[in-house]
């Protein structure tokens, strides 16, 4: 319709837009580029997010990950288990360095990745954390303090 953006088309008598997308996986096909931080929020999909992100995990510098646990088995068939892995698998097999929760904490290894996503609480909506797991350790200690002043 008119005014719609580049790839949008509206059918007005439906009262559904189509959007066109393209993967990640496909824009940087062959490409050495890097992408210096990519925002994941999507209501507990996040662990179907992730796995479709595998095959780029190595040009990705920083990943910010809203997790919401409470959601990925009602909403998605995720167990804990499964997101528990793959969120360790970044520490563990992926070349992240570290990850920060939003709360301040900070998840070193895969084990203590595992431990905390087991014991995340089981409600979806109020039991989301944002978590920045960064290839650079320092980056993320440097920021860690600046973090915490600004949310006071």
């Amino acid at each position: 319709g008119k005014g719609a953006g580049k790839g949008r088309r509206r059918d007005a008598s439906a009262g559904t837009t189509t959007v066109s997308t393209v993967s990640m996986e496909e824009v940087l096909r062959g490409s050495s580029a890097r992408v210096r931080l990519v925002k994941i929020d999507t209501e507990g999909a996040e662990v179907n997010v992730l796995r479709s992100l595998l095959p780029v995990l190595p040009q990705l510098d920083n990943l910010v990950v809203e997790t919401s646990v409470g959601w990925w088995l009602r909403r998605y068939n995720v167990t804990r288990d499964e997101g528990a892995e793959l969120y360790a698998s970044l520490l563990e097999q992926h070349g992240f360095a570290l990850a920060r929760v939003s709360t301040g904490k900070l998840v070193e290894t895969g084990t203590q990745m595992r431990a905390y996503i087991k014991a995340f609480p089981s409600d979806g909506y109020w039991g989301q954390v944002d978590m920045w797991f960064a290839r650079d350790a320092a980056l993320l200690r440097r920021a860690s303090p600046l973090m915490r002043a600004r949310k006071s």
